[in-house]
């Protein structure tokens, strides 16, 4: 039963019947650890948040916590905790004011797939800017409003298009090549990461 009172703070974690979401400042919950012993509990943050109590936003400075560098180019790759459509991943690029990724190069698509390895392992899947708008296989990136030029597809893609929403390009595990993708995540049960580019300053 949870109790109302003063949270019992050590190193961010509280004892169990103590758990309220306000002590994980709203954006994250306070769960029971069973790998530690006593009745403490641990917060498991919301995605974009961390910290010992989830009181750190990821802003554009630190999301995850650095930008990598390729070029011209700043990327962030996001790992997927949460069961995420492209509409929101995209929304969550462009409330840190910048967009879902276009791969337009082979020499930008390998510098991607090595630094997801760094961050995964190459246990994640990730949404892209990609789309087919009219779902009739006309690709185009939308932070840019340009046709694919770079052939990164994996083999027999894109094989969706047509039955009406697969119309979003993602980057599947482990290979990490283009694949055509149903943008609801209702469809799927895996997590979906996101990469967000800007450009260099």
């Amino acid at each position: 039963m949870k109790r109302a009172g003063r949270p019992l703070y050590e190193r961010g974690q509280f004892r169990a019947l103590d758990c309220r979401r306000d002590q994980c400042s709203n954006h994250g919950n306070c769960v029971f650890a069973k790998e530690r012993k006593g009745d403490l509990g641990i917060c498991r943050c919301d995605e974009d948040y961390y910290g010992s109590n989830c009181q750190i936003y990821a802003s554009p400075a630190s999301c995850p916590r650095t930008w990598v560098r390729n070029g011209g180019s700043l990327y962030c790759i996001s790992h997927g905790i949460l069961k995420l459509g492209w509409i929101g991943a995209n929304a969550r690029c462009q409330a840190v004011s910048t967009t879902l990724v276009a791969i337009e190069t082979q020499e930008e698509h390998d510098f991607l797939i090595a630094e997801i390895a760094k961050v995964t392992g190459n246990k994640n899947n990730f949404w892209t800017s990609g789309r087919s708008p009219n779902d009739d296989n006309n690709w185009i990136w939308t932070a840019t409003g340009q046709p694919l030029s770079y052939d990164g597809w994996d083999s027999g893609e894109p094989n969706q298009v047509g039955n009406g929403n697969a119309n979003c390009l993602g980057l599947f595990e482990t290979a990490y090549l283009f694949s055509d993708v149903i943008c609801d995540i209702s469809a799927y049960n895996e997590f979906h990461g996101y990469i967000c580019e800007m450009a260099a300053p």
